[in-house]
């Protein structure tokens, strides 16, 4: 594990050629493949999935490594992962997946990647918490990119709990300002209160 969280390929690739196990857990609890995946560490990450590496494996709040992938940031990790197989809809021990996670960072490369492997964005946490809800603290121009990239894997009236619905024509008051994506979604987000709202102008 030590050598997985250097990024050591080398070291990697001559410790499995001797037996090592893919799937070694370090002393904090973390599955090797989980930290390869946390640490960007592609070309381990390969070694570690080609060795036989459950893409399954947790830590001990019950993270897997598209999980901690999506955390970090690391785009190409939930690549390969997805790639290997790995479960698009893995749940952390607080009900977090990692599109959910990819909502609170806010990391529309992931959102991308999760979505087109057919995450479901209908899924909540077990403090019945959804992706939209996680936009409430997000800015105006990053809830508008969030809301497309959501919206081109379908409509997005089943998703998040939302504060105040804003209906096409209807006035908002002064406090509440709104926009509209591309993909035909009004947004309106209260700057006091921090609520956000959206409502399909499609039809």
């Amino acid at each position: 594990v030590k050598a997985t969280d250097r990024g050591d390929a080398y070291n990697v690739g001559r410790l499995l050629s001797g037996g090592a196990s893919p799937n070694a857990v370090g002393p904090q609890g973390f599955p090797a493949l989980v930290r390869a995946a946390a640490k960007g560490h592609v070309a381990v990450l390969d070694q570690l999935l080609r060795a036989g590496a459950n893409t399954e494996a947790r830590d001990k709040r019950g993270n897997t490594a598209i999980i901690f992938a999506t955390s970090k940031g690391q785009s190409d990790c939930v690549r390969r992962l997805l790639e290997a197989g790995a479960c698009v809809d893995a749940t952390s021990s607080d009900g977090n997946s990692a599109l959910l996670v990819a909502a609170v960072t806010q990391d529309l490369k992931c959102l991308r990647l999760l979505l087109r492997a057919g995450a479901d964005r209908t899924q909540r946490n077990h403090k019945g918490v959804g992706v939209l809800d996680y936009m409430d603290s997000a800015t105006l121009d990053s809830m508008i990119a969030m809301t497309d990239v959501l919206s081109s894997a379908g409509p997005l009236t089943s998703l998040g709990s939302l504060g105040k619905t804003v209906l096409p024509g209807q006035e908002c008051d002064e406090m509440w300002h709104g926009t509209t994506t591309k993909a035909g979604v009004a947004i309106v987000k209260s700057q006091r209160f921090k609520q956000s709202t959206e409502q399909s102008i499609l039809g």
